[in-house]
């Protein structure tokens, strides 16, 4: 039975129950909320690197009036939160981040998704795993960034791990041959390496490629023998088309390998399941920190 491993890396704070995401955008401009009257809390005017964080901190929302009502505790606890993680941990540590000190601009959502998606589509550049880098590179967007580890390697990382757990000694990959690419090709290819796994197939597809070129590629999975897993790292659109022409072309009893940046789409279902048939999570070890607690 073929799986889907999502490598999806969640980082947790506090317990195990309470996850949240901050959306970062490093630059060195403002941040404007599209709605005059929304709640907005900074810790400087200035900064070498901004964190917004949206939150719904009331519960109802009148778009008409821009009037909330009713206050989230809950919400309110995990902005403190943030705030101590900011002002305490991260910039008084001084080896953490040498020479560079973290803002923060919190917003009250209103429990608006509306409000929510406006401010984000508007002000903040959003990355994802496959587009990370190229954003990185737009000057436009990004003025300057530092980063330490980005998801993808994480996500890549996470990918060999489990490769190596089953003690599978080769697999095909299916990835993109643009610039983008590249980077993703070698990280992945240095990581496989080094827990003796070997590339059998190199095959890339593309948003564009026609159903004639597609069958091409799927028929060279079916014929590989040396492995039945295949990695499968791309942007949803070609993805889902990949796996729609692998259903036609009858592709089964292959193990795919893929990123949260596809695994997450819910066109999925539409895939038989002899060709998708499951997933499987793997998160990243977590514990508790005593100085939150205290």
């Amino acid at each position: 039975m073929p799986f889907i491993f999502l490598s999806v890396l969640i980082y947790r704070f506090i317990r195990s129950a309470t996850i949240f995401t901050i959306f970062i955008n490093i630059a060195t401009s403002d941040v404007t909320f599209p709605y005059p009257n929304v709640g907005q809390l900074h810790s400087g005017k200035y900064s070498t690197v901004r964190i917004p964080g949206i939150f719904p901190n009331t519960r109802q929302f009148n778009p008409k009036t821009y009037t909330c009502s009713g206050y989230s505790q809950k919400y309110i606890q995990i902005i403190q939160i943030m705030i101590y993680t900011v002002d305490h941990l991260i910039n008084n540590d001084s080896k953490l981040l040498p020479g560079i000190k973290v803002n923060y601009k919190i917003l009250d959502s209103y429990s608006s998704r509306h409000a929510a998606v406006a401010f984000l589509t508007s002000n903040v550049a959003i990355f994802n795993s496959l587009n990370f880098q190229q954003l990185l590179s737009n000057n436009t967007l990004v003025s300057n960034h530092s980063s330490i580890a980005s998801p993808l390697e994480l996500q890549i990382q996470a990918i060999a791990d489990i490769v190596a757990y089953f003690n599978w000694n080769w697999a095909s990959r299916v990835t993109g041959n643009s610039d983008a690419f590249m980077n993703i090709h070698k990280m992945l290819t240095s990581t496989i390496r080094k827990r003796n796994v070997c590339i059998s197939v190199r095959i890339a597809i593309h948003p564009n490629d026609t159903k004639s070129a597609l069958f091409r590629k799927i028929a060279i999975l079916k014929k590989q023998q040396r492995s039945d897993v295949i990695i499968l790292v791309r942007d949803e659109t070609a993805v889902y088309k990949f796996l729609e022409a692998a259903q036609t072309q009858n592709l089964k009893g292959k193990t795919f390998i893929g990123v949260y940046s596809w695994l997450k789409s819910s066109r999925l279902r539409n895939i038989s399941g002899d060709v998708v048939a499951g997933t499987l999570g793997i998160d990243i070890s977590h514990r508790s920190l005593q100085k939150y607690m205290n």
